[in-house]
């Protein structure tokens, strides 16, 4: 726990001031929807979104102006973890301004022991949306031969902790803090997840209390 803290420490030290204020909400659901769109918003608190990636992913979006003009897919296969984020290969060909991402989310019904997308909140699917979209900034503020980099760093266990608790640093500092908890602590704390996936969220992400930590260092932002 106190080597938790300490990196947790660290981490804001190198990271203070990197973001920019957005959107904050303790819990985002149907009835605050409004919040997050033009003010001809037409929703009436009523918004079906069982097993739609939709509407979080555009909530989520919000909290990354500069990505608007990005092309992103959502894409459903077979994968280790709930989602993930991933520039297209054409990256290694193309100049910067014309790459392309890919978010997949897990649609492996069968064998996936993990967390399925189609169990979280409204909330906690905006925050594992926001997570994919801030590996998806950390890319385009990268050349290719960095992104290359990335990926053979994230072949280590030391590599691939640091990449994604700077990852989820990124996501809390835009806003996000509230949805990246809740999905943190669903898989950790109220989800019939395998303990495999439980250990493996707990060696490299943030768990609740290092979120918990940062939205409190963080109030100019909430």
């Amino acid at each position: 726990m106190i080597k938790g803290f300490f990196v947790s420490f660290l981490l804001f030290i190198s990271f203070s001031g990197f973001g920019q204020r957005c959107f904050t909400t303790t819990k985002i659901t149907t009835d605050n929807l409004h919040l997050f769109f033009e003010s001809n918003w037409s929703g009436n608190g009523c918004y079906n979104y069982t097993n739609d990636h939709v509407l979080p992913f555009q909530i989520a979006r919000k909290f990354y102006p500069e990505l608007n003009d990005i092309n992103i897919d959502i894409v459903f296969k077979s994968i280790k973890t709930t989602m993930a984020a991933r520039p297209k290969l054409s990256f290694l060909f193309i100049s910067k301004d014309k790459r392309k991402y890919k978010i997949i989310i897990n649609n492996d019904y069968y064998n996936y022991k993990g967390v399925r997308f189609e169990e979280l909140s409204l909330n906690a699917k905006v925050g594992v949306f926001g997570h994919e979209l801030a590996h998806i900034l950390d890319y385009e503020n990268k050349s290719r031969w960095k992104i290359l980099q990335t990926g053979v760093k994230y072949l280590s266990k030391k590599g691939k902790r640091k990449l994604e608790s700077d990852i989820d640093y990124i996501a809390i500092e835009r806003g996000l803090g509230w949805q990246i908890f809740d999905f943190s602590d669903y898989v950790l704390n109220r989800s019939d997840c395998c303990p495999d996936y439980k250990k493996f969220k707990e060696e490299f992400y943030f768990n609740p209390g290092e979120i918990f930590f940062f939205i409190d260092q963080m109030k100019y932002n909430y």
